[in-house]
């Protein structure tokens, strides 16, 4: 048996077949081949084959194999140079297995890493107000369009902005014009960092420009501690520090997992009707312990912003903690930078939030909590957001009269939106159905 055919191996040397069990059985099957490694680099792949190959049979075996080495490295360096460049092996198979005579180029210095936009040496949320700023920009195309974790050549390109990376690191995709198709190689990438990165970029200042507020209702006050199992609410504010029209925000939110966990997994962030949020494009990476947001313009036409509501997000804390005295937590603000259309960064505070609470466990406790949602915002008037700790089947909503004015099948979320516009002011009770039939009642304040 020998490697003619057609592939790489055609008119190749005799590949070499080993078996550590019976040849009829295929599991058993281990080729090298002489034309890829050296007789004594060893077993290149095992062939698991479920089935077996009798006298007169014959069957075609497909594999693709790539052989990563680089000398100089120890063992465990050379397998993370082999994950390195299993990007290109993408790449190969992409393409059919087929040559197209262009290859990326990989370079030694000043290297575009695809993704990091920024060219800080770790692909994250702020590198989207990197493109935001230089969407529709053109340059230099790379020989081959490739966006891998790999170091690769790029000619610079002409600076237009006040950014201090080269435009080419913008690039992601090698294309040379500045798209939302680089904004989607920083999620494919995200989190990567590159050899000798330092630091995530942004600030870490005290301010008051980003804050948290948290949401009360009927049952929570400012002093309210919260105990096992219980939701937080934060709506997430934001202010401009100067006079100057804003183009792009990212900042991440951090909280301790021991503590605080998401409500229900990760509910979506749900921005607000506002006109700097409603014309940009946004870019949100959940983490276990928080998110990194990205807001941005990409139609390089600021807007003027004195201060927004931005989104409510649900947290908990968590239910399996122990027994403890009353304690508090934080919501921290980090890693945050405010631009403007050119580039410029803007100064920018932010004010943390402690949350008080105490780890107990009463089971008449958790019985009241379990049986609680929030209503938000209250008093409200356009509409009402609601969140409960049980997926929510349907829901009610009944005036003083005990009139039904209004149900709504919410089909198991735990959050719900309730359009409530053409509802007269006053006093109503709302009502959650679980999908036991089991009702849940809370009062809400139309404005």
């Amino acid at each position: 048996m020998n490697a003619d055919g057609n592939g790489y191996q055609t008119n190749g040397p005799e590949t070499t077949f080993h078996f550590h069990s019976p040849p009829s059985q295929l599991n058993g099957w281990s080729a090298k081949s002489l034309t890829v490694q050296p007789e004594n680099f060893g077993i290149l792949a095992s062939s698991q084959i479920t089935d077996s190959l009798h006298p007169g049979e014959s069957i075609k075996v497909y594999s693709a194999y790539s052989v990563h080495q680089k000398n100089g490295l120890l063992p465990s360096e050379q397998v993370d140079y082999a994950l390195s460049r299993l990007p290109e092996i993408q790449l190969i198979f992409d393409n059919g297995f087929k040559s197209t005579g262009v290859h990326p180029q990989m370079c030694a210095t000043d290297c575009v890493w695809p993704g990091d936009l920024d060219n800080n040496g770790m692909v994250n949320n702020l590198d989207i107000l990197a493109f935001g700023v230089r969407n529709g920009f053109s340059g230099p195309a790379r020989p081959a369009l490739f966006f891998g974790w790999v170091p690769l050549l790029s000619d610079n390109w002409t600076l237009k902005d006040s950014l201090s990376a080269n435009t080419k690191h913008t690039d992601a995709n090698g294309d040379g014009l500045i798209s939302i198709k680089d904004a989607e190689v920083v999620s494919k990438n995200i989190y990567r960092t590159r050899p000798g990165y330092l630091h995530w970029g942004g600030s870490n200042e005290l301010g008051q420009e980003l804050h948290i507020e948290r949401i009360y209702n009927s049952w929570t006050g400012p002093d309210s501690i919260i105990g096992n199992g219980s939701p937080i609410l934060g709506r997430f504010n934001f202010s401009n520090p100067s006079n100057e029209p804003v183009y792009g925000l990212g900042f991440s939110i951090r909280f301790d997992t021991t503590i605080v966990t998401w409500l229900n997994g990760n509910n979506p962030v749900k921005f607000m009707d506002h006109p700097f949020l409603n014309t940009t494009y946004q870019s949100v990476f959940y983490r276990e312990d928080g998110l990194d947001i990205a807001i941005t313009r990409t139609d390089g036409k600021p807007i003027s912003v004195d201060q927004m509501t931005m989104f409510d997000l649900a947290l908990m804390i968590r239910s399996d903690i122990p027994n403890s005295p009353i304690s508090s937590t934080t919501l921290h603000f980090q890693n945050y930078l405010l631009l403007n259309k050119d580039g410029h960064s803007i100064p920018l505070g932010a004010k943390n939030l402690q949350i008080p609470f105490s780890g107990t466990t009463s089971i008449e406790y958790q019985k009241i909590i379990n049986k609680r949602f929030i209503t938000i915002p209250n008093p409200g008037n356009l509409e009402c957001h609601v969140f409960a700790p049980f997926p929510i089947h349907s829901l009610e909503i009944y005036d003083l009269s005990g009139r039904c004015v209004s149900k709504h099948n919410s089909e198991g979320q735990y959050d719900y939106k309730i359009n409530t516009s053409g509802m007269p002011s006053g006093l109503y009770f709302i009502i959650a159905y679980d999908e036991h039939g089991n009702d849940y009642q809370t009062k809400w304040i139309k404005d």
